[in-house]
């Protein structure tokens, strides 16, 4: 067991304009993506595992590499440290189908949400 903190990279996701003619995809909370014209936050040709963060869409998981994908301030994304062997697919799946190791995190009646501080600790069982 491990946790998230020490085998992968937490980012916060940051605030865009959606625009109808946008040329990048803009994931921010869930099930819809946007589009938008802003600059993208992910770096090229990386993998990352994106995680919704509030509402009704807590722990609704995506996953991108795609240098025109933009990630709002709904959502974390999180990619692997350089040294860690845990494979980032594994991962993705383990959050994908066991949605209820989330949605225990979220903390709120109204406007249900995570904090990084709460998914940073989440214990991921691994070889």
């Amino acid at each position: 067991m491990s946790y998230l903190k020490n085998i992968c990279y937490i980012y916060n996701g940051k605030p865009y304009l959606t625009n109808d003619n946008g040329k990048n995809t803009l994931y921010n909370g869930g099930l819809k993506t946007y589009t938008t014209n802003g600059e993208s936050n992910l770096i090229p040709n990386t993998e990352y595992i994106i995680i919704h963060k509030q509402s009704a869409s807590v722990s609704f998981i995506n996953k991108s590499q795609s240098a025109t994908t933009c990630i709002g301030n709904n959502a974390f994304y999180i990619t692997l440290k350089e040294d860690e062997k845990c494979l980032l697919k594994y991962l993705y799946y383990v959050l994908k189908f066991t949605p209820k190791i989330l949605k225990q995190l979220q903390k709120g009646a109204v406007q249900p949400s995570i904090n990084k501080t709460d998914i940073s600790n989440l214990e991921i069982e691994y070889v």
